[in-house]
């Protein structure tokens, strides 16, 4: 319909028509259009994609900034709250954008094919007025002679209402309440024996107790790692075993080579200089022990094995070319252990 006599000639037929549905007159111009895939089209609470995003950002995001706020030890609070609302704002705000996009955005590819598909079917009378829509059968749609339009009846909501920003809500505190307990344990005192030994002077309790838990992270992580076992007869899901274990090592010793880095005063993470030489020492061999396996792991990776299950002439390349490094970082790693832990003795 193109001008006022026919919204009235559509109005009048309607009258008899469909009494319950609204008068064409009292759609706005929107809903007259051509119709659109939406990427959603209901409540936000009956949208799965709001759930998975909402869960998921509440199990990983909560789990991460509760560590992130471990590694503010030894910061100031002004500090430490400036990057924390920083964190939060990324993980409350962001995270669940990110993590809601690509599966929203596949359900709109989708959602658009589908929708050009069913409203290709005509209606067996092409007057204008509400007849059953083709894509919900249970439904109407008003259909303008020249085409379907967006208009449904019952038209569809999209709000997110009370509900919705309720459960938002509810992941905000959760987040906000990660960040400060993960802040309130790497501030409180420790329990039992330090690794960092019995000589201190005045240390920094939160650098002190970020040390030892990084520290043992991260030799727990490497016992893991080392504790794989060699199956001569599945040498692939060896090697992926242990470059699965092998991620923890990394990380940890992110984190614990950061934490010796920006360390300024042995003190602070209770060590004195003899003892703080020798970790630097030990983090510095570690540090080459690392990265041979990290470039190793991700030859192995790029070569495929992970995917195809098998060690073919791609992945014995990568074994033969490493195979002195691994080794050979190996030695110096266990020496200066052994040192550092001999200046922790009393």
């Amino acid at each position: 319909m193109n001008n006022e006599n026919d919204l009235q000639v559509a109005d009048q037929e309607h009258a008899t028509a469909e009494p319950d549905t609204p008068r064409v007159s009292e759609l706005d111009a929107a809903r007259l259009g051509k119709p659109k895939a939406l990427f959603w089209n209901r409540p936000i609470v009956s949208d799965w994609t709001f759930w998975f995003a909402i869960v998921l950002t509440t199990l990983g995001g909560g789990q991460s900034i509760y560590r992130t706020a471990q590694g503010y030890a030894g910061s100031s609070s002004a500090y430490s709250l400036s990057v924390g609302l920083g964190d939060i704002f990324f993980t409350a705000v962001l995270g669940p954008l990110m993590l809601a996009v690509v599966p929203a955005l596949v359900r709109f590819l989708i959602r658009r094919a589908t929708l050009k598909r069913k409203l290709a079917a005509l209606p067996e009378d092409r007057v204008a007025g509400w007849k059953t829509d083709p894509v919900n059968t249970s439904h109407l749609r008003w259909w303008s002679e020249s085409g379907w339009t967006q208009a449904t009846h019952p038209p569809k909501s999209r709000k997110i209402g009370l509900a919705g920003m309720l459960v938002y809500g509810a992941m905000v505190l959760v987040i906000v309440g990660a960040f400060f307990a993960g802040y309130s344990s790497s501030t409180s005192s420790t329990q039992g024996q330090s690794f960092v030994g019995q000589s201190r002077s005045e240390p920094n309790p939160n650098a002190s107790l970020a040390a030892d838990v990084y520290f043992t992270d991260l030799m727990t992580s490497i016992d893991t790692f080392l504790a794989v076992e060699v199956d001569p007869e599945d040498l692939a899901g060896t090697f992926t075993r242990a470059g699965v274990a092998f991620e923890e090592v990394e990380s940890n010793f992110e984190l614990m080579n950061l934490l010796v880095e920006n360390t300024t005063d042995p003190v602070e993470i209770g060590l004195n200089s003899e003892q703080f030489a020798a970790m630097e020492d030990y983090m510095a061999a570690l540090e080459s022990w690392v990265g041979v396996r990290a470039n190793f792991y991700g030859e192995l990776e790029t070569c495929g094995m992970p995917t195809s299950g098998m060690v073919g002439a791609c992945e014995g390349d990568a074994i033969d070319r490493y195979e002195s490094a691994l080794t050979d970082t190996t030695f110096p790693v266990v020496d200066t252990y052994e040192a550092f832990q001999a200046t922790l003795q009393p």
